[in-house]
């Protein structure tokens, strides 16, 4: 079966982008000559930027797509069809399990679709792949381009990082006051939101990123915080009470830059979240914090990386299902990480990737 024109739809979030390169990679390889197209939200394409596997980018207005009122939802959902029918795709994968996107898929006249058929989903699809039983979401993106025969060529996820970003991490760290030998730990205490949701029960207690911190610095390592603007909060209650040793990097690096930093670490810290699977994808060994979600859809597969998952014995854990979280006042499954138990594992994984 040959193909000229593929289209992927995957609007984001920035960790289910990272998790479906691997998919996208094969995909290529398997039609080099083929003209591959992904249609993406605005506000997670930054995770793509550069994917040498991907050749043309359809970018559309996610924020209009989930919180839009009805009428301008219908409204843009149409000219996006218009748009994508005129270019005459001969396939398209969905990697998103909505019945929706599926619909979305036929009424864009792609005579071949792909994509999953969750409980009973895939009506419009022409090929449908059902997953059973747990299987990380690298795999099961993958089982959707082996549906058409395809093989995969490994699970690493493709983040491209600029010279400009690598440049840009090192003249950052240097203005810190940071040297090659520091053993540099990154922490990551915010995410878990995206443009569709925001997820604060995945997110560890930030009064226990503040104690790891703590450890760290007292282990005469170096901590250094990344993320958005909305997390400056985080970062402030970690500062308190640390004179030294920490460098607040909060809202102050793009995508690339935070994930030339993450390169430069030696370990990262995080929950589920995007970050987790940037660090995942630049190679670092992650020690990621699970709670409502299954870790063993999400974990990180970088070399040396650790997940902590404590809820064997919580009835209600996992909770995520189908991209909804049940409501939430107490997540006793992610506070049952504690931070000695972080702590411990991290300097694990020190001393055995050598000071």
């Amino acid at each position: 079966m040959g193909f000229n024109k593929i289209l992927i739809i995957k609007l984001g979030a920035i960790g289910d982008l990272l998790m479906a390169t691997p998919a996208v990679r094969a995909l290529k390889k398997a039609y080099p000559t083929a003209h591959v197209s992904l249609l993406v939200g605005k506000s997670s394409k930054m995770a793509v930027n550069g994917n040498p596997h991907i050749d043309e980018f359809i970018e559309c207005d996610d924020y209009i797509i989930y919180k839009g009122t009805l009428l301008q939802k219908l409204k843009y959902i149409l000219s996006l069809i218009f748009k994508i029918k005129r270019k005459k795709y001969d396939v398209v994968f969905v990697f998103h399990r909505d019945w929706r996107f599926n619909l979305f898929a036929f009424l864009c006249g792609i005579p071949e679709r792909v994509g999953f058929d969750r409980n009973g989903e895939g009506r419009f699809l022409t090929k449908k792949v059902m997953i059973s039983g747990i299987k990380h979401n690298i795999d099961q993106y993958l089982e959707i381009i082996k549906a058409i025969g395809i093989r995969d060529d490994g699970k690493g996820m493709d983040f491209i990082i600029s010279n400009e970003a690598e440049k840009a991490a090192d003249e950052i760290l240097t203005k810190k006051g940071l040297k090659n030998g520091d053993i540099k730990i990154g922490v990551l205490a915010g995410g878990a939101s995206n443009i569709k949701t925001e997820m604060p029960i995945k997110r560890w207690p930030v009064e226990n990123y503040a104690e790891l911190s703590r450890k760290i610095v007292a282990d005469g390592y170096k901590v250094i915080l990344l993320g958005a603007e909305s997390d400056k909060l985080n970062s402030e209650i970690i500062l308190r009470n640390i004179i030294n040793g920490v460098i607040d990097l909060t809202g102050r690096t793009t995508l690339e830059e935070t994930a030339a930093v993450m390169k430069r670490c030696k370990v990262i810290v995080t929950h589920d979240s995007g970050p987790m699977h940037l660090a995942s994808a630049v190679g670092r060994p992650v020690v990621s914090i699970f709670g409502p979600t299954d870790p063993r859809e999400y974990y990180p597969l970088s070399s040396d990386s650790h997940y902590f998952w404590n809820a064997e014995n919580i009835e209600c854990a996992p909770c995520y299902k189908d991209g909804r979280f049940p409501d939430c006042n107490d997540p006793i499954c992610i506070k049952a990480v504690t931070a000695p138990q972080v702590h411990e594992k991290l300097k694990d994984i020190i001393d055995a990737r050598g000071r």
